[in-house]
């Protein structure tokens, strides 16, 4: 059965999202198609052991989120973050 969650605002712009594990552990937020299929640059963040969350630098702009420089998703809060280099 394929739930999906009803939006009123007709038209607007989806992105897929899926969780994937690392061997090391990190579980890494991926933008994907309707396959599945993991989109190109779309790495988007990272969640590490230790409890910090991974910024992945070159997220593909044409996703929609507020990035910065190094095109990393953007947040007001970077005390939680660590920052993989460009």
């Amino acid at each position: 059965m394929k739930l999906e969650i009803y939006d009123e605002k007709q038209g607007e712009k989806v992105v897929r999202l899926r969780l994937k594990s690392q061997e090391d552990g990190e579980i890494v937020v991926l933008a994907v198609n309707e396959s599945g299929k993991k989109l190109s640059q779309g790495n988007l963040v990272g969640f590490l052991l230790n409890g910090q969350i991974l910024q992945y630098p070159g997220v593909n702009p044409d996703l929609g989120f507020d990035l910065d420089k190094d095109e990393r998703i953007r947040h007001d809060d970077q005390a939680y973050f660590a920052r993989r280099r460009p």
